[in-house]
């Protein structure tokens, strides 16, 4: 985990997972079946809730609206149902304009994702069972024509599946 600065608090200090910018009030959904570990008030990144997955792992949304969460702990969740809004419960942070906190675990450790490969994870968690050729992942990720794509994409594929599975 990298030291990153802090524009708002005025110091370094490291921060896992990203913030995505996003309007107060947008809808925040399960990138993933999974079931709700916990729905906790963090003093960093505020009202956050973690999904636990298969495979050992774990998501986590933070900065969300306390009044709008819909799912509580031990409830079971489908990719892309409804989880809560973004809020502004990151009191710390609250200078930096509306955002969602998202990180990803495996085992309790803190994975840490490239801004594309999030965007890679996403679109195959928005599309259970749907298989992607290079070109599909390329076009929709870097939002481009997909000239050569191949390689490209099977670098981050390669770099997502050891950051992800056990045995890759």
């Amino acid at each position: 985990t990298e030291l990153t600065y802090n524009e708002v608090m005025g110091d370094w200090r490291t921060h896992n997972g990203m913030d995505i910018s996003a309007a107060l009030g947008t809808e925040v959904l399960a990138a993933a079946d999974g079931v709700v570990e916990s729905i906790s008030n963090d003093p960093v990144t505020g009202t956050t809730l973690t999904l636990t997955h298969s495979g050992g792992l774990s998501t986590v949304y933070g900065n969300l609206d306390p009044d709008t969460l819909s799912v509580a702990e031990g409830d079971s969740v489908t990719v892309g149902q409804s989880l809560a809004c973004v809020g502004s419960s990151a009191g710390e942070q609250s200078g930096e304009g509306a955002f969602l906190h998202f990180a990803v675990t495996l085992d309790g450790e803190e994975v840490n994702l490239t801004p594309l490969e999030y965007s890679i994870l996403k679109l195959l968690i928005e599309s259970p069972g749907k298989v992607f050729s290079s070109d599909e992942i390329y076009q929709a990720v870097w939002n481009d024509t997909p000239y050569g794509a191949n390689a490209t994409v099977a670098v981050h594929i390669r770099h997502l599946r050891e950051k992800l599975e056990i045995d890759p």
